[in-house]
């Protein structure tokens, strides 16, 4: 029943007592604790998560692959079926042509749905655990993934 009625360290005094620091008299930390919803600031969270997702995706060769060379081979195949479309009048072969391009273009990215849907998952844990921000892990998206699209 002591032990109950006892009230332990709060978060901020176990983090200043691990870094070594007491609190000052208005009950604010020194400046080399970081207290807050994160533990790290935004551009080391960015820093990390572009390290790991450039790692795991050298690390997963099929899936460069599919995005560098699916599309060079696609290019390949339309063009040569459509060779010379732009020589003759509009009419119903370069309708043929738009809507095929737009078409593949559309359908391009719809082999990554799988490994972006999982990402997501592990992205929703981990800020559900306060690890790094939404923004950190779209910004991380933006500059590798979508550059290989």
């Amino acid at each position: 029943e002591g032990a109950v009625l006892t009230k332990g360290a709060g978060v901020e005094e176990m983090l200043c007592k691990v870094h070594g620091q007491n609190l000052a008299a208005e009950g604010r930390a020194m400046r080399r604790v970081r207290l807050g919803p994160y533990a790290a600031p935004f551009y080391q969270q960015l820093r990390v998560l572009l390290g790991r997702k450039v790692l795991t995706t050298l690390r997963n060769p099929g899936a460069v692959g599919l995005q560098l060379f699916l599309p060079l081979g696609m290019g390949v195949v339309l063009g040569s079926i459509f060779q010379g479309i732009g020589a003759g009048a509009f009419g119903l072969p370069q309708i043929s042509f738009i809507f095929s391009l737009l078409t593949t273009l559309s359908l391009q990215s719809l082999p990554l749905m799988l490994l972006l849907i999982e990402e997501r998952g592990f992205m929703k844990h981990e800020t559900s655990e306060r690890l790094y921000t939404e923004s950190a892990h779209i910004l991380t998206t933006l500059c590798v993934t979508v550059p290989l699209s």
